[in-house]
C-alpha cells in the first residue's frame, strides 16, 4: 500500500491511504490529477517475489531476457508493470512466467504455498 500526503497551494492537506498513480502534470508545487491505479492483475507480487527468491535471485532484466528466450516479447519495464499490478497479463504469458520462474500457475495465482 502506498501512502501519498499532498499539499495544495491552499495549504489544504489531503491524504490518500490506497494504491494510487499520479498522472499529469507538476504545476508550482501541485499535481493536476490524481486518480486511483486500477490493479489489472492478480499475479504481481507472486512473479516479485519468485523472482526474488530464485537461485541466483533475477533481476527484472534477467526475467525479461529469459522470456523473450520462450518467444515473449517483453523488456524490463514489463516485467515492473506486471509486479506492480499495471499491466495485464494473458494466459500465455503466465503460462510462460511460471516456467520461467519454476513455479506452478496455480502458485502465480495464490492458490497453491511456495
Amino acid at each position: 500500500m502506498l501512502y501519498v500526503q499532498i499539499i495544495l497551494q491552499d495549504l489544504s492537506v489531503m491524504d490518500y491511504n490506497i494504491k494510487c498513480s499520479i498522472s499529469g502534470t507538476f504545476n508550482r508545487g501541485n499535481w493536476n490529477t490524481i486518480r486511483p491505479m486500477t490493479v489489472k492483475n492478480i499475479i504481481g507480487e507472486r512473479v516479485r517475489l519468485a523472482r526474488k527468491r530464485a537461485h541466483p535471485p533475477l533481476t527484472q532484466k534477467d526475467l525479461a531476457a529469459r522470456l523473450q528466450v520462450h518467444g515473449l516479447s517483453v523488456e524490463r519495464v514489463t516485467i515492473s508493470k506486471i509486479e506492480i499490478g499495471y499491466r495485464e497479463v494473458t494466459d500465455v504469458e503466465a503460462e510462460a512466467i511460471a516456467k520461467v520462474l519454476g513455479v506452478s500457475i496455480a502458485w502465480l495465482f495464490g492458490e497453491d504455498k511456495f
